[in-house]
């Protein structure tokens, strides 16, 4: 298991580009539905996002890169075009990368796939040692859920060592802003199950943390894996006010 207080490699970043050096990677103004199918595809492939669906599954995707500020992370798809290999050969040994540099030029469910079922498995299947299982439904409750979905959870890090995936990321509490805790999460390399998780904060002791930190990034993953971008840190101000909404 990595120590909570190792300091991490520096990381090259990946040839990301300006939009307008690509032609059709912006919108020029123009309302996505009203855009063919080619090129909502094109303005997505140069996000690095998933081509599945039908034209307003499409819109509805490009949509939301621009409403949650994912559009600002171009790329060139002729310039990264990536051959099918396997999520762990694409993974450093012994040294960290971001996750979202790992699948440049590919879609991202066909790199890393991360599902609901990864995650009931760990916190609430999973055999404790007094032979009942974990049961903790509290890690997954709306306080993970909070800090996910307003991006208390950035710059996830992966590497390969020992025969395991390392995930690490830092997580901001909820109150304490001024405090960022370390979290580990442990993966099987062949099938992406859970097998172990440390997070920095007092219930987060290893080797297998079972907290809402641990459930947000977690959440994270679980987005990752289906449109290669995760939320970005939202401010209370930020944020829509919803006093008096029942």
């Amino acid at each position: 298991m990595t120590s909570d207080t190792e300091e991490l490699p520096s990381n090259n970043l990946l040839p990301w580009v300006n939009e307008k050096d690509v032609p059709g990677a912006s919108l020029c103004g123009r309302d996505p539905s009203t855009l063919a199918i080619p090129q909502l595809k094109h303005w997505l492939q140069c996000r690095q996002a998933s081509l599945k669906g039908k034209k307003p599954d499409l819109i509805a995707r490009v949509t939301a890169y621009i409403r949650n500020g994912w559009d600002k992370d171009v790329v060139n798809p002729e310039s990264c075009q990536g051959a099918t290999v396997s999520f762990s050969s694409l993974i450093p040994e012994d040294s960290w990368k971001r996750l979202k540099d790992i699948y440049l030029g590919r879609q991202p469910e066909d790199v890393f796939v991360f599902t609901n079922a990864q995650m009931i498995s760990y916190f609430m299947e999973r055999t404790l040692a007094d032979g009942e299982p974990a049961n903790d439904v509290k890690a997954l409750n709306n306080s993970a859920m909070s800090l996910f979905r307003y991006g208390h959870i950035q710059d996830i890090m992966i590497s390969h060592a020992n025969g395991v995936l390392n995930l690490h990321t830092k997580c901001m509490p909820e109150m304490k802003k001024d405090k960022m805790y370390k979290l580990f999460l442990h993966l099987d390399p062949d099938i992406l199950a859970i097998v172990g998780a440390e997070c920095g904060c007092p219930a987060g002791k290893g080797p297998h943390a079972s907290y809402k930190h641990i459930g947000a990034l977690c959440y994270a993953l679980e987005e990752f894996s289906r449109f290669g971008k995760i939320p970005g840190f939202l401010t209370c101000t930020d944020q829509l006010q919803c006093w008096g909404i029942p």
